[in-house]
């Protein structure tokens, strides 16, 4: 998450004319919430549909790690891409 907040707070460093301290800001405040409704918000919705604790616990963290997965992928076929230094600020890997 840090290093997803730092990119993000260089970003808007770039495009906004608002103090970097409001970018992380939102940002932190935004990842609160979404982690507070996947971690607690959505394991209840999961026990209000008939599924035990437990049950409702391990399918947050199948769909999560399934999420994981994806997102993996493409971050590592992004490393490949030419345009990788412009959203990193790092040199292109060889090849």
């Amino acid at each position: 998450m840090a290093i997803v907040m730092i990119v993000h707070v260089k970003d808007q460093a770039r495009t906004s004319a608002a103090p970097a301290w409001r970018a992380g800001a939102s940002f932190y405040a935004g990842c609160l919430a979404l982690g507070y409704a996947l971690f607690q918000l959505w394991p209840r919705a999961y026990v209000l549909a008939g599924f035990g604790y437990a049950q409702s616990d391990l399918l947050v963290v199948a769909a999560i790690n399934i999420h994981h997965f994806i997102v993996d992928a493409y971050i590592w076929r992004l490393r490949r891409d030419p345009g990788y230094a412009a959203v990193a600020g790092a040199p292109r890997p060889a090849a």
